[in-house]
């Protein structure tokens, strides 16, 4: 698995579930995970950031909390 990733406007329930069941498989099956990107840029065509473009602030704290280092 090279790469993930999930819609940018969706609910962030949504994107919750995604983290939470990707974030859980690879540690159950021991893959490193590196989590792109944290801040998207208006041109880069990905979208899908952990901090929100507009604002500058973290798009879901519970995503923050499941890939802080422990």
């Amino acid at each position: 698995m090279d790469s993930v990733s999930a819609i940018r406007h969706i609910k962030n329930e949504h994107r919750e579930n995604w983290f939470r069941d990707v974030i859980s498989f690879c540690d159950e099956n021991e893959i490193p995970i590196t989590i792109w990107n944290y801040l998207s840029t208006p041109y880069d065509g990905n979208r899908f950031s952990l901090v929100d473009d507009d604002f500058r602030k973290p798009v879901s704290g519970k995503i923050i909390d499941m890939i802080r280092i422990k």
